[in-house]
């Protein structure tokens, strides 16, 4: 009767241990979403913008949403691409607001972008899903031709 006891307690460990790993896994995955849609959504609401002065707002990160973007990334929910450009320089200001505003147009397949404010050539971070590919493939075709139209070095 013992033996019996000991062996349901150890089955029943042993089921619970696995079926808290398979819910934990995935309910990691919508915790991750959930966190970049919320950082996304308070990044994007103008109410969180201050004015800093001469026309500028600044809006403070509510938290770092990096290792969430790692953690899709790792469970191929996310595709990341880190991009230079070498013939569109940083001060092209139409390719820096012409890849804002297309990453502002297509939130749901390009997730999360990051400009770099290095001087030299335009250097940006990507991370959209499969179904952006296409999107992001046009955006970076796009932003070589406003490369090729201004020389570099030209303001």
């Amino acid at each position: 009767m013992k033996l019996k006891l000991a062996i349901t307690l150890l089955v029943g460990i042993i089921i619970g241990a696995l079926a808290h790993g398979i819910w934990q896994s995935q309910t990691e995955t919508a915790r991750h979403w959930k966190a970049v849609r919320k950082y996304n959504a308070y990044m994007r609401n103008p109410q969180s913008a201050e004015p800093i002065g001469n026309g500028f707002t600044m809006t403070e990160d509510p938290f770092d949403p990096m290792p969430h973007l790692a953690a899709l990334v790792s469970e191929k929910e996310l595709i990341h691409a880190d991009i230079v450009l070498p013939s569109v320089p940083y001060s092209n200001r139409a390719a820096t607001k012409h890849w804002i505003a297309f990453c502002d147009r297509h939130p749901e397949e390009i997730v999360f972008a990051l400009g770099h404010c290095d001087p030299g050539p335009i250097h940006i971070n990507f991370w959209f899903t499969k179904a952006g590919l296409p999107l992001f493939d046009q955006l970076i075709e796009e932003l070589k031709t406003m490369g090729e139209s201004q020389p570099i070095g030209a303001p």
